[in-house]
């Protein structure tokens, strides 16, 4: 997260990572085999600029649009200076002068806040910071997680490069426990 927290949303299906509005990167997130499958991992990222769209897919890296350029270790360099480096599993965003303005799983950017809306979700609501040691909340991927997930007619993805999966969930508690 840019504040530095930790967070892992564990969502599956495409999501909105960072969004200034006019430039945006969405991560498309699978889930892991079973046992695991409550766990999921970045598959790909797809970068939506007023210049185009850019898809990084396990298979490769679309074409960059005019006005976008690659630099010499491979970051993606944008006009009004946003940068974009990494791989289909691990991505570092950079946006300039964004300050108040950056929405997503990445987190709120508002330094003069000292960060603590970093967990804004995408209704402008702060969700409490989870704490992974207990495991990630009901609370955490409902109201923070789930609120950056992407709708069809908004997805950077198709379905074959990102499968849409159903909305999360929450556990429904139980009387007994087998």
């Amino acid at each position: 997260m840019f504040s530095g927290d930790k967070g892992h949303p564990m969502g599956h299906g495409e999501y909105v990572m960072a969004t200034t509005g006019d430039f945006s990167v969405h991560a498309c997130h699978e889930a892991l085999p079973p046992p695991k499958s409550a766990l999921a991992k970045n598959i790909a990222f797809a970068i939506k600029s007023p210049y185009g769209i850019i898809k990084i897919l396990p298979k490769g890296r679309t074409d960059l649009p005019p006005g976008v350029s690659l630099n010499a270790v491979g970051d993606i360099l944008f006009p009004h200076g946003e940068i974009v480096r990494g791989a289909h599993r691990h991505l570092n965003v950079i946006i300039p002068n964004a300050t108040g303005r950056v929405k997503g799983l990445c987190g709120a950017y508002n330094p003069h806040r000292q960060l603590r809306d970093a967990f804004t979700n995408a209704s402008g609501h702060v969700v409490v910071a989870p704490h992974y040691s207990a495991g990630w909340s009901d609370d955490y991927k409902q109201h923070f997680t789930e609120s950056f997930k992407v709708k069809a007619a908004d997805a950077l993805f198709t379905s074959d490069e990102c499968p849409p999966t159903p909305p999360y969930a929450p556990a429904i508690p139980s009387a007994h426990c087998d």
